[in-house]
């Protein structure tokens, strides 16, 4: 029997360990954490919504008085009547005024100052006044009549139609219907605008003139 030499049995052994990488290695031990979790806070109590503050109640008398700045101030007006009267609507605050733009050869103004003349008969003795202003360029020659014919009571005058358009603020080229007419409050504010064309508010002239001049 061959007798083994050691010294090839140990260098084969050597060789075989080389060759698979050797023993792995032991995992290093996992070391223990301090981090602790946050203990969980108690949810917030529901707290009920806070009631709205009081409003105080809008006054009347401030809305009429934010309303009345909003409208225009009537532009100056100065003429001398057909009986002599000296017109200044400034002299007039205090009292509610109707300028009456009209056309004495027109159909429709005639009719409109027929149903004026009670009103104004009316209402003259209460803080009222009328201005009639006719435009048409026979007025010159024919208004003494048409004041006669329908018993104008009020001042009336003729003016040109540059004088009207810079009061009522009606452009020179701006179209509109006779009659036109131009409510004017105790402050000197400019209150409603209406012409001829306003089928409804003519056909009730009268009434609705009175309505108006006799607001608070």
């Amino acid at each position: 029997m061959r007798q083994i030499d050691l010294r090839f049995v140990a260098a084969g052994l050597l060789a075989a360990a080389l060759a698979c990488g050797g023993a792995a290695p032991e995992p290093a031990a996992e070391l223990p954490t301090t981090e602790q979790p946050a203990p969980e806070q108690p949810a917030p109590a529901a707290q009920a919504p806070a009631p709205p503050a009081a409003q105080p109640e809008p006054d009347p008398a401030e809305n009429d008085a934010a309303e009345s700045d909003e409208l225009p101030m009537a532009r100056p007006l100065e003429f001398t009547a057909i009986d002599g009267r000296k017109i200044v609507l400034g002299d007039l605050l205090g009292k509610h005024v109707l300028v009456f733009f009209f056309s004495t050869d027109c159909g429709h103004c005639q009719q409109a100052a027929m149903q004026l003349a009670p009103v104004y008969a009316d209402l003259k003795d209460q803080n009222v006044e009328f201005l009639g202003l006719a435009m048409n360029p026979t007025a010159a020659t024919n208004i003494r009549q048409f004041v006669e014919n329908h018993d104008v009571a009020f001042p009336v005058t003729t003016i040109d139609r540059a004088t009207f358009s810079r009061f009522s603020g009606v452009s020179m080229m701006q179209r509109f219907f006779y009659p036109y007419m131009m409510f004017i409050g105790p402050d000197g504010r400019v209150r409603e605008h209406h012409e001829g064309s306003e089928r409804g508010f003519f056909a009730a002239l009268g009434d609705n003139v009175r309505e108006i001049l006799t607001r608070p």
